[in-house]
C-alpha cells in the first residue's frame, strides 16, 4: 500500500452525548511533520452537519454535561483529567496526581468528580516489591503497584474517598449523586477466577455488598427508579459463558431480560480508542445494548418487559452508540467504507 494513503487514515471513536443535541467524540488522525516521524494525534470533535474540531492537543474519554466537555490529556506521561468550557475558553486542568488518573465520573449535579487513580504513587524499577498475590504484572505496565483508590474532586481539590484491596473495575454515581456503586473482585481469588461484586459506597464511606461473587459483572448503570441493569453470568459454561441482561429492582429482586451474544465481538485491526457498547437508557425508557449475532453486532432494543427488537440493519457492525437528545447516533463498521458515523438508520 502507497504510505501517503496510510496517512490518510482517519480513525472514530468514544462517542458519546455533546452539546446542542450533536454527537461527540475522539477523532484520531496521523500528523505527519518533516524530520518527525508520523504520529497518532487525538483530538475532540462534535459533528453538525460537519466536523468540527474542539482541541488542538491529545484528548480522550470525553464526556458533557452542564457548561463542561471533560476529557483526560497525558501530562508529562500521566493521564490528568481537564474540563472545556461549552461556550469558550480554555481546557482547564482539574487534577494533578503524579500517577494521573486512570477513569473518572462526573456527579449529576456536575458539583464533584469521582476519580481513580493511584495519587501520587511512583513505579520506581530499581526499589525492591514484595508481592503475595498474583497478578504482579502486565504488559505495558511493568510490576504493578497499589490498587488504584477512588478520590473525590469538589471545589477545586481531590481527596481520597475509598483505597480498595482489589482493583475497582467499574464505578458509576446513584442518580442522586449521594453514592457511588462499584464493580470490584472481593477478593485476589476471585480476580484470578474472574468474578465481580456490586457495592454501594456512601460519600461518608460507608460500603455495602450487593451482589455477585459467582461471575463477571459489567456495564452497570442506574435507571431513574434507582434499578440497576448490567450484563453478567456464572461461568456456567466456562469460557464460552455468554452474559446476560438483567434488572436488579431497588429491593434487590432480579429479572432476566434478555440473553445473547453481548458486545462486538467482530474481529478488525483498524480500531483506535473505546466506545459505548454495554446497556444504557434510551429517551423511550427503553434499554439498548450492543449484541453480535451471525457476523454482525447491531443495537438491540430492551423493553423492562424483555422484548427485544433491533435498532440497527445487519449490514453494518457497531462499535459504539450514544443518544444524542432523542436520536440515536452509532459509530458503525462497514465493509466498503470503514468506520463511520451514523443517525438513525441514515
Amino acid at each position: 500500500m502507497d504510505t501517503q494513503l496510510i496517512y490518510q487514515l482517519r480513525f472514530l471513536s468514544d462517542l458519546t452525548e455533546g452539546p446542542n443535541g450533536n454527537p461527540l467524540f475522539v477523532y484520531t488522525d496521523i500528523e505527519t511533520k518533516p524530520d518527525v516521524p508520523p504520529q497518532y494525534r487525538s483530538r475532540l470533535a462534535t459533528w453538525d452537519n460537519g466536523l468540527h474540531l474542539l482541541t488542538q492537543s491529545e484528548a480522550k474519554k470525553p464526556f458533557w454535561q452542564g457548561d463542561y466537555i471533560y476529557f483526560l490529556r497525558k501530562v508529562d506521561k500521566a493521564s490528568q483529567l481537564f474540563r472545556l468550557p461549552t461556550n469558550s475558553g480554555e481546557a482547564e486542568q482539574l487534577t494533578f496526581f503524579k500517577a494521573g488518573v486512570s477513569n473518572y465520573k462526573v456527579s449529576p449535579d456536575s458539583s464533584r468528580i469521582a476519580l481513580l487513580s493511584q495519587g501520587d504513587y511512583q513505579n520506581k524499577p530499581d526499589e525492591a516489591k514484595i508481592f503475595d498475590t498474583w497478578p504482579v504484572k502486565y504488559d505495558q505496565k511493568g510490576l504493578l503497584g497499589p490498587a488504584a483508590g477512588l478520590w473525590l474532586w469538589q471545589n477545586g481539590s481531590s481527596k481520597p474517598l475509598y483505597q480498595p484491596q482489589q482493583d475497582i473495575e467499574d464505578f458509576i454515581w446513584n442518580t442522586e449523586g449521594s453514592s457511588l456503586y462499584l464493580i470490584m473482585p472481593g477478593t485476589a481469588q476471585e480476580k484470578w477466577n474472574g468474578k465481580q461484586r456490586a457495592y454501594a459506597l456512601s460519600l461518608d464511606r460507608n460500603l455495602t455488598e450487593l451482589f455477585g461473587s459467582t461471575g463477571p459483572i459489567s456495564g452497570l448503570q442506574v435507571l431513574p427508579d434507582q434499578s440497576l441493569i448490567y450484563l453478567a453470568h456464572s461461568w456456567e459454561h466456562g469460557g464460552g459463558t455468554e452474559s446476560k441482561l438483567y434488572h436488579r429492582s431497588p429491593q434487590g429482586q432480579t429479572r432476566l431480560l434478555a440473553e445473547g451474544s453481548f458486545l462486538n465481538s467482530i474481529n478488525s485491526d483498524m480500531r483506535i480508542g473505546s466506545a459505548v457498547q454495554t446497556p444504557g437508557l434510551g429517551p423511550d425508557g427503553a434499554i439498548y445494548v450492543v449484541v453480535t449475532q451471525e457476523g454482525s453486532a447491531r443495537v438491540l432494543r430492551v423493553t423492562l418487559e424483555g422484548q427485544s427488537t433491533f435498532s440497527t440493519p445487519t449490514e453494518e457492525s457497531v462499535l459504539g452508540y450514544a443518544f444524542c437528545g432523542s436520536d440515536l447516533f452509532t459509530l458503525s463498521e462497514i465493509f466498503t467504507s470503514g468506520t463511520v458515523l451514523k443517525k438513525g438508520n441514515e
